[in-house]
């Protein structure tokens, strides 16, 4: 619920502390205990068809894995505007893509940069490195055996 109030002149910090009640409150819990991703999600997302399922985990892991190394680079660059934009952006493929923790934690990579402080980004991109890979894991076992799991079977 966005009822927080935040009087003029608005300051950063509060900003950045309001979004992130905000955004962290829309983020979906992941359905699936077992696995970083949600075939459920994936499937409307396709249509259920399995190539076009094959197609976008393959872009979306190409895509992401470019980021997470652009992300590193912005942190290094010590570059937040940036860093803010790419971290939304993966933020939201992510979540598009059934993968709640990591579209988080890149939200959290997000509101970091917002508020101009990355003290901590370097560990938090590490976080969301790791959570990547298992998600990538997850998402080439599906590739690799001819996505029969997207329809459930």
């Amino acid at each position: 619920m966005m009822d927080d109030y935040i009087p003029n002149p608005v300051r950063s910090k509060d900003l950045a502390a309001a979004l992130k009640r905000w955004l962290t409150a829309t983020i979906p819990p992941n359905p699936l205990e077992s696995s970083a991703v949600s075939l459920e999600m994936l499937r409307e997302e396709t249509g259920g068809d399995p190539e076009s399922f094959r197609e976008l985990l393959e872009l979306y892991l190409e895509q992401t894995s470019d980021s997470l190394a652009k992300l590193n680079t912005l942190i290094v660059q010590n570059a937040p505007d940036e860093l803010a934009l790419t971290a939304h952006a993966c933020a939201g493929s992510s979540i598009s893509f059934g993968a709640p923790t990591l579209a988080a934690l890149f939200r959290e990579l997000e509101m970091m940069s917002r508020a101009r402080d990355l003290t901590g980004a370097s560990t938090k991109l590490t976080a969301a490195a790791a959570e990547f890979e298992r998600v990538a894991s997850y998402m080439n076992t599906l590739i690799s055996h001819g996505t029969q799991d997207i329809n459930g079977r």
